[in-house]
């Protein structure tokens, strides 16, 4: 079977490989040692501790890529169209979810290895440049959040990196326009990004 990081499907192609991952996860979670009596228990909703520390690193690097877009807004980049803002916005409001799920554990800071390793290519005027790098950024997310998927096992986390990567999907979609790639299908729908190694946060 293809590994699903490495695959991005439009709209609701993208939603059921998401969720299908969820589903398969949990039920796994879910299966229980044989009893005499009937076991309804479903997995635990809320993160577990090893996944707090995931999802904190998650959300460093939400915040790495909200500010990447900032640096790109202030040199110049988007024409005044709202795109960078908007994608700068969704990533801002996913760390917050992500905050709200992590709790008092919840990491203030962003990702300075990703935010300094991709800088240079937002620190720009040329919105199309600036596209393709944040083409790029978003694909390795969606890489990253498919491949965490398969580490969580609370199932409130696990839905809501769902949630995120298929949004996050659709920005590449976005970005490929920008950066002059609408009609290059490869683009559009193959995701050859690495997933980043992420180091749990210790709260």
């Amino acid at each position: 079977m293809e590994n699903p990081s490495r695959r991005r499907v439009l709209a609701a192609g993208l939603a059921g490989t998401a969720l299908g991952l969820v589903d398969r996860r949990v039920a796994s979670a879910g299966s229980t040692p044989p009893s005499p009596a009937p076991v309804t228990a479903e997995p635990e909703a809320q993160p577990t501790a090893e996944d707090a520390g995931l999802l904190a690193a998650a959300r460093e690097a939400e915040l790495a890529s909200r500010d990447l877009y900032q640096l790109a807004i202030d040199a110049g980049a988007g024409g005044g169209d709202g795109t960078m803002e908007a994608l700068r916005d969704d990533h801002a409001a996913y760390a917050d979810v992500l905050s709200g799920l992590i709790g008092r554990d919840a990491t203030q800071s962003r990702d300075e290895e990703l935010f300094e390793s991709l800088s240079a290519g937002f620190d720009s005027d040329d919105t199309a440049g600036v596209a393709a790098a944040a083409y790029d950024m978003e694909s390795t997310l969606v890489a990253t959040h498919s491949a965490l998927l398969g580490q969580l096992k609370g199932r409130n986390g696990a839905k809501t990196i769902a949630s995120i990567l298929m949004v996050e999907a659709r920005h590449c979609v976005v970005l490929a326009d920008v950066a002059g790639l609408g009609d290059d299908l490869d683009a559009l729908f193959v995701n050859d990004a690495e997933p980043r190694a992420l180091t749990p946060v210790e709260g």
